[in-house]
């Protein structure tokens, strides 16, 4: 099992059988395409969307009842707002 994770400013991989400090990575002259900006906007929204639902009591216990026992409120929320928002685009692109 391959596991990379942020420590600080270093980038610890579990390998297997090993732990390999490395630098992690800089990402200051990388320049996003536009879809990738779209994308991180999009996904952007959908966590304001699903902290608005987690932050007031009501619509949490509502939202709960719609999903599947053991799914989290949080995670479903951004999936719904992203599935919603993508057939929103698709529509206006025909």
């Amino acid at each position: 099992m391959y596991v990379k994770r942020r420590y600080r400013r270093r980038s610890l991989s579990n390998n297997i059988a090993k732990t390999v400090p490395s630098k992690y990575p800089d990402m200051t002259g990388i320049v996003a395409s536009g879809s990738q900006r779209a994308c991180r906007n999009l996904f952007k929204e959908a966590v304001a969307f699903a902290k608005a639902i987690n932050n007031d009591p009501e619509k949490k216990e509502s939202y709960r009842k719609k999903i599947k026992k053991g799914n989290s409120v949080c995670r479903s929320s951004i999936k719904q707002y992203i599935a919603n928002q993508r057939a929103v685009l698709k529509e206006l692109d025909l």
